[in-house]
């Protein structure tokens, strides 16, 4: 960075001192001391003194220039009291971060020492990285420069990752430029050129790079010594170490985390995590979906006519719908990603709406009708958030699919699936700088969508009564925080735990932590005849499937309970108040819900944790599941380590903000008559904080 700054002649930094930051630490230390006082040294003639000193250095061990400049890094550790009004007010100041673990790796590989760094232990790397970026981040983040919005040109610090700067030279020197004050020079895509203007401190360790050009092949050199799989478990608690860094985890390093990313000239991002897995993961992510329409079912006729436009050849493709996103994959063999990732991007760029693709669309729709837990999701969305962004279901309607014409569908796809609003992303067996330049063959953005507006929620029930069927399935669902709030919606990961997953194959259920599963589960001999000369009842008739649910979209979620029940209008067995089997099973799915606000022990707290975090590597040891994950930009240890810190407190705090005395939305299919009645009961009386209410008459309370 320091090269390329000095391309542009108005601005001088010459090489590092080393001399100013040891000295300034020093005056930070003295600063407003008792003993500076007793000395008659006054604070402000100590910072004159400072300023002095620091100026003459920087002017004169180098050439001068209209713009001086210091590159010593651990000066940035003090900017806030550079930064006062008798020191250099109008100091700019422009922090690099760079991966640790790529730090790390350089300091072993090239035997760069530090004092007080061994470099034989990757915690004392990373303990001394996490101080001192602490100290440097914090003062930058709370004065950062802006480039947009509405603090647009103020603040006095830039951070610049320096992964970005060597993947889109271009785009990240042109800001700093902007923010310097200064010009930008194509010459500094090329500083090689220049370097004959440019003092180098011949013995600094990385002069002998800074007189090479800019080169890519290092970024991810840690990957071959450094690797979570690596057989060394010094390694691998060195990395597990990491993770729980608190400065790892702040927000302004999540593109480094795990992942290498660039954003092309023409908006598209490419994100890769190459890895030495014998398959390769290709796909293409979109940023909108059904909340973003401006006609009905453009989202799901977008997906079709990639889909019919790709020509897949050896490629397993797969393809997702949401209702912010919506992505297509392809896993292919070694050697080929390159390959399928120009046929994506072909089919990408299909500009026309054929009668094969609105097939392809009521195809789609067909199918996912005949899962219920899907419907049932359309619908608790439909009612919880109608007349919304949130409230369309991303497989569309007959009717949009036949009647949205060709001209919407093409609109929102130039714009959902270019620019700004597409992801490009790759695992296992890619080429990070392949995938680049075959995005950059992809459009920028020129169609329209609906932004993400907020979705007002409404505590709401539906039903869609079907004669022909007999069974009956629901959604129940609370308003909770989204993805933006990724600690609160650790929280209800955890809970969804909590409340189980069951179904009538399941074995060894009645040694559940959850007494819900113990309920359906815990049967005993029923060889016997007993209650009216018929085998006793068992309650694992009552129910095929049930599970903790949570939904999660960018700013809102919904977390409750699904659950499919047999012959709904049965008689319920074991009830005084209630008559048929599909209301005792809403009643104790209701009751599930009551029990959280009433208290949770710890050893099933700890229990849904464990089980939260073994289905999440489960869900993202597909390679397909992974790609779609590093799309989104999210670290999967991440995720977990939020999960693994929940405690008792948070759910405690986190139920009785979302959960209790708060509207639900109830959504019910098939045979559902009388859940109308269930839901005023579970809103009104049932509501006691101190147990779980005003129960119905039951002789199976568990």
């Amino acid at each position: 960075m320091r090269i390329l700054i000095e391309i542009n002649e108005n601005i001088r930094c010459g090489p590092e001192t080393h001399v100013i930051p040891q000295f300034i630490s020093r005056w930070a230390q003295m600063r407003n001391t008792k003993r500076m006082a007793d000395s008659g040294l006054s604070t402000a003639m100590y910072d004159a003194l400072v300023a002095e000193f620091v100026l003459k250095v920087i002017v004169e061990h180098d050439r001068a220039a209209p713009q001086m400049c210091n590159k010593d890094p651990f000066v940035l550790r003090q900017m806030n009291l550079l930064s006062l009004p008798n020191m250099f007010p109008n100091s700019k100041y422009v922090l690099m971060i760079r991966d640790p673990r790529a730090i790390a790796n350089s300091l072993r590989t090239r035997n760069i020492t530090i004092s007080g760094v061994d470099n034989d232990s990757l915690e004392s790397i990373f303990s001394n990285w996490n101080r001192n970026m602490r100290f440097m981040l914090s003062q930058c983040q709370r004065n950062e420069w802006r480039e947009n919005g509405a603090h647009r040109g103020k603040g006095n610090c830039i951070m610049v990752l320096y992964e970005d700067l060597v993947l889109s030279t271009e785009t990240v020197m042109r800001k700093t430029m902007k923010f310097i004050g200064e010009d930008f020079h194509p010459m500094m895509l090329d500083h090689t050129s220049g370097m004959d203007q440019i003092k180098v401190a011949p013995n600094e360790p990385s002069t002998d790079q800074i007189s090479q050009p800019i080169y890519k092949s290092a970024l991810n050199k840690w990957r071959n010594n450094l690797s979570d799989h690596s057989p060394d478990p010094k390694i691998r608690q060195g990395l597990d170490y990491l993770q729980e860094m608190q400065t790892w985890r702040m927000r302004a390093l999540n593109s480094i985390r795990n992942l290498t990313k660039s954003t092309l000239s023409n908006g598209v991002t490419v994100v890769t995590n190459p890895s030495s897995s014998p398959l390769a993961v290709v796909g293409a992510v979109s940023g909108c979906g059904s909340r973003n329409e401006t006609a009905s079912s453009q989202t799901t006729l977008n997906r079709s006519v990639t889909l019919n436009n790709l020509e897949a050849g050896n490629t397993n493709v797969s393809s997702y719908l949401e209702r912010e996103r919506s992505g297509v994959f392809g896993t292919t063999v070694p050697g080929n990603a390159a390959a399928f990732a120009e046929q994506l991007v072909s089919a990408i760029g299909a500009d026309a709406v054929t009668d094969a693709d609105r097939a392809h669309a009521l195809s789609a729709l067909n199918a996912v009708a005949a899962n219920k837990e899907v419907v049932c999701e359309d619908y608790a969305h439909m009612s919880g958030f109608m007349l919304s962004g949130l409230s369309a279901s991303p497989y569309g309607t007959t009717s949009g699919i036949n009647e949205t014409s060709a001209e919407e569908v093409l609109s929102f796809r130039r714009e959902a699936l270019a620019g700004s609003n597409l992801t490009i992303v790759g695992t296992g067996d890619v080429n990070h700088d392949e995938l680049c330049a075959i995005a950059g063959q992809i459009a920028t953005n020129a169609g329209r969508v609906a932004p993400n507006e907020p979705c007002q929620f409404h505590g709401n029930q539906l039903k869609d009564r079907n004669d022909f069927e007999e069974d009956c399935w629901f959604r129940l669902g609370f308003y909770v925080p989204g993805s933006d709030r990724p600690r609160e919606t650790a929280v209800f990961q955890v809970l969804a735990q909590v409340a189980g997953e069951y179904n009538n194959a399941i074995q060894h259920a009645q040694h559940s932590s959850n007494p819900l599963m113990k309920f359906y589960s815990a049967e005993r001999p029923i060889r016997r005849v007993e209650e009216g000369g018929h085998t006793r009842h068992l309650n694992s008739e009552d129910i095929v499937s049930f599970k903790g649910k949570l939904t999660t979209h960018s700013d809102c979620g919904l977390f409750g309970m699904y659950a499919h029940v047999p012959k709904a209008y049965a008689g319920a067995h074991g009830y005084i108040e209630i008559a048929t089997r599909g209301m005792g099973v809403l009643y104790q799915m209701q009751r599930e819900m009551k029990r959280m606000w009433k208290g949770l022990k710890e050893h099933e707290i700890e229990a849904a944790k464990n089980k939260a975090i073994l289905k999440l590597y489960q869900k993202y040891s597909n390679p397909t599941t992974e790609a779609d994950l590093v799309a989104q930009g999210q670290s999967l240890k991440t995720i977990t380590s939020n999960i693994a810190r929940v405690s008792k407190t948070d759910i405690e705090s986190a139920v009785d903000k979302y959960m209790y005395d708060a509207d639900f939305v109830q959504a019910a299919y098939g045979a559902c008559d009388g859940f109308d009645v269930g839901a005023n009961r579970m809103r009104s009386r049932n509501f006691l904080k101190s147990g779980l209410g005003l129960e119905v008459g039951n002789k199976q309370h568990y």
